[in-house]
This record gives C-alpha cells, structure tokens and sequence, in this order.
C-alpha cells in the first residue's frame, strides 16, 4: 500500500523518460528537475485542494525520479572505472538515506508549526540550496557525460 501513491509519478517519469535520458547535460537536468521537486513540494505545501495536491505530488515524484537518473549518470560517467562499484554503493547509500533524514526535518518542522508549513519550508530550502549549488559549483549545469561535448 505504502508504494501506490507512487504510481502516478512513475508513469509519468516513464511517459517522458526519453526527454530526460537523451539530454547530454546531465547536471543541468539534475538541478532543473531538482527545482521542479522543491517548487511542487512548496506548491503542495500552499494548496488545500486534493486534486491538485495529487497532481503536483506525481510531478514532485516524476522530477525526482529524473533527478536520480541524473544523477547517477553523473557519478557513472565521473568515476573512474575501478572505483565505480565502491562509489555506486555510496551514492546508493545516500539515495537511500536521505529521504529517510528529509522526513525526520520534515516531521520536526511538522510537529512545531504544521504539515503545511513543513512542505513549504521544505520546498524553498531545497531551491535556495540548489541556487548555491549551482552558484558554487559553476561546471556542474555545463557537466556532460559526453567527452565530446565536455
């Protein structure tokens, strides 16, 4: 049951999955679609309306989806090939955890203010960190897995 509410968003990601697995600027599409997260999460946070609410939870998991796949072929594409498998394993390790870290913020901010309140404050964090991101690391939106394009 815990997984059904991830059905919309991975149809959708599959439905469009050709848009985002043919960009040769991966880290480009990893902050957009990392944006795109964080502004539905803000969005959802600010609506009291279920329908939306649904819809812009499968555009948040369709956007977070693409960011995986992004951001995988970044650290495939980056590592050299003897240290792939160790270097996988760790981004593995991240991808698992951090939603688990994100909940306990979420559910801290929850319990002191409200849920709503959590998924916007959650939303526009996640944008302003990307902004510095992006900032900070200038090569990452320019990154391509393509020596060619490199």
């Amino acid at each position: 049951m815990a997984g059904k509410p991830a059905l919309p968003a991975v149809l959708l990601a599959s439905a469009f999955s050709g848009l985002i697995t043919r960009r040769d600027r991966p880290g480009l599409t990893l902050l957009a679609c990392g944006a795109v997260w964080g502004i539905a999460l803000a969005a959802m946070g600010g609506s009291d309306r279920l329908p939306i609410v649904l819809g812009l939870l499968a555009v948040a998991g369709a956007a977070d989806t693409w960011a995986v796949v992004s951001r995988g072929t970044i650290v495939q594409s980056s590592t050299p090939e003897p240290f792939r498998g160790r270097v996988a394993s760790l981004e593995h390790v991240v991808g698992v955890a951090g939603p688990h870290l994100g909940g306990l913020r979420a559910g801290l901010v929850a319990a002191a203010t409200s849920g709503a309140a959590a998924l916007v404050l959650g939303g526009v964090t996640c944008v302003a960190a990307l902004a510095l991101i992006a900032a900070r690391t200038p090569a990452l939106p320019r990154y391509s897995a393509d020596p060619a394009n490199a």
